[in-house]
């Protein structure tokens, strides 16, 4: 039995590509992994008989020997980013990739397969934001041609890309792009003000959509998520700034020193004075380590 976390992939290529309804877009079994993350069009993918929605954002994992083509709709030609690649071995000069039908498959050029239970958790199609770091790496991916190391960094990026999908059942994981959005938003300005109007508007939802997605998605409301965003920057202003506890506090809004301790203290399980003695290096206190209280939503 294997585990992803031993694997040095072996990417066969990575490029950019468009669906566009061409004949070599049907019916065909392709000999190796292959990962599709579309980043604009309409349409969808058909794996052993199922559909699957393809539109911006969707990723199409395919295992070897499976059965599968692609659909655009009309005049929403699928553009992609592809990749193809093995995971226990390195294949041959020259090998194909596909079996086109009504051609079977022939065995001699099927890549190996070894049982893996990380693998058997990647679903076939995922939902991810432009932002998420299998998106990031995949296009990375498809820059790597003629870089030096490129075959290196290569394998890294599929790596950390399989890693991700095969813990993405078991993390919370973000679905709704509006909501996506607004989250960077927050994590960027945590001290801006609230304006939930605002959002709605950019949304495009009405406040007790935003307010149940959300939720569903983050465990708590918008402002709850503001909060802790806010007492997160706090603590690295603590840890990498010279700036006092109140500059810091009147930094990020705080109506008061109290207040701002208060919150902070109980996110973090320390008052800010004794968080910065005792994580910062240059203090000569403590250990140099991150001491967070436990996530409860």
């Amino acid at each position: 039995m294997s585990s992803l976390l031993d694997l040095t992939p072996f990417v066969r290529s990575a490029h950019r590509w468009v669906y566009d309804g061409g004949i070599h877009e049907h019916t065909r079994t392709g000999y190796a992994f292959a990962i599709h993350y579309f980043t604009a069009g309409m349409g969808s993918v058909c794996i052993e008989g199922t559909e699957y929605k393809a539109e911006k954002g969707a990723m199409i994992f395919i295992r070897p020997g499976e059965v599968h083509s692609f659909h655009p709709l009309p005049r929403q030609a699928l553009e992609a980013y592809n990749v193809y690649f093995d995971l226990w071995s390195v294949p041959r000069p020259h090998q194909p990739r596909f079996a086109f039908a009504p051609d079977e498959p022939d065995p001699k050029y099927m890549t190996r397969i070894e049982e893996c239970p990380e693998l058997a958790h990647i679903p076939s199609c995922t939902v991810m934001g432009a932002s998420s770091l299998p998106a990031v790496c995949l296009h990375q991916l498809c820059q790597m041609e003629y870089i030096v190391y490129g075959e290196e960094i290569a394998s890294s990026l599929l790596r950390a890309i399989l890693l991700h999908a095969a813990g993405s059942p078991f993390n919370q994981k973000v679905r709704d792009y509006r909501i996506t959005r607004l989250m960077q938003q927050i994590e960027l300005y945590p001290d801006a003000e609230f304006q939930v109007e605002h959002w709605c508007e950019q949304s495009g939802l009405r406040k007790s959509q935003l307010y149940k997605l959300f939720r569903e998605e983050t465990g708590m409301s918008p402002m709850a998520y503001q909060s802790k965003m806010r007492l997160k920057k706090a603590a690295l202003l603590l840890l990498e700034s010279t700036q006092t506890v109140t500059a810091i506090a009147e930094l990020l809004g705080y109506s008061s020193i109290h207040h701002f301790s208060k919150q902070f203290s109980f996110e973090y399980g320390k008052s800010p004075t004794e968080y910065r003695q005792m994580n910062r290096m240059d203090t000569g206190q403590g250990e140099s380590q991150f001491i967070l209280k436990p996530e409860i939503f």
